[in-house]
């Protein structure tokens, strides 16, 4: 179907300026490539990307990681049989990946796999790494990030076996709508209409403490995003905050449930 390189269809001198600021961060090569140079592709057109990851597989992940050795005028020490991937399919609009990645080179990178979930009929993408929490005693974790805010949260102990990785993939994202053990529920100020925000059991106790111990809220519960505060703090709902502040309603919209249900 992309009869060129896929890195050929990229203008990624957006990616460069990246890089200044990552060597500031202290990021290896390897890292860049993983923290952000993949991110940021999947985010620019994530069909083109899967897409190619399909048809070319390791050669592609190679690529990747080439290009992102090259930003950084360092020779990349890896080959393609050393990258691999695994596809999972989840009716016709949920694909997962799981892209295993050589053994770090560097004693600072510990990401061992890249689990990408796309939901195309509800347009989202979830990008999870997998990888070694260095410390005392290294632990497998999982991590997700907000391809919106490009921020990190731990998601808990990770798997080795890459069908768990993808069960658990699909438990975070296809069906986390379900998990919420707690709603908050608000009649919108503006425009009258009720709407509820689910919570987790921790966070339905951070909320709590934040009602009544006058916490901060981005700190008792800082897996929300600024319309998920905004909601707990004055009740707008997120289509009146979009029209006052200006500002794009986020595309993950699991938590909310609109009307009285």
């Amino acid at each position: 179907m992309y009869d060129k390189p896929y890195l050929e269809l990229y203008d990624d001198s957006e990616i460069i300026e990246m890089m200044e600021r990552s060597k500031e961060a202290e990021l290896t090569a390897r890292e860049f490539a993983e923290l952000v140079y993949i991110p940021w592709m999947l985010t620019d057109t994530p069909e083109v990307f899967l897409c190619c990851l399909e048809e070319q597989g390791g050669s592609f992940l190679l690529d990747v990681f080439h290009r992102s050795y090259e930003i950084y005028g360092e020779s990349l020490p890896y080959t393609a049989e050393q990258f691999s991937s695994a596809e999972y399919k989840l009716g016709e609009n949920v694909f997962i990946e799981i892209l295993e990645l050589p053994r770090p080179v560097f004693v600072n990178c510990g990401f061992l796999q890249i689990v990408l979930v796309a939901d195309f009929g509800g347009d989202e993408l979830k990008l999870y790494l997998m990888g070694v929490e260095k410390g005392q005693n290294e632990e497998l974790l999982i991590r997700s990030m907000d391809l919106e805010t490009f921020e990190w949260r731990v998601e808990g102990p990770a798997p080795t076996d890459a069908q768990k990785l993808a069960d658990l993939a699909v438990e975070l994202t296809v069906n986390r709508k379900h998990s919420y053990s707690h709603y908050v529920k608000c009649r919108c100020p503006l425009c009258q209409k009720t709407y509820s925000l689910g919570l987790t059991a921790d966070e339905a106790e951070g909320y709590k403490e934040f009602r009544s111990e006058d916490a901060e809220l981005e700190d008792v519960i800082p897996a929300l995003n600024t319309f998920e505060r905004e909601f707990l703090m004055t009740g707008m709902c997120p289509e009146c905050q979009s029209s006052v502040f200006r500002k794009e309603l986020p595309a993950n919209t699991d938590r909310w449930m609109q009307g009285d249900e």
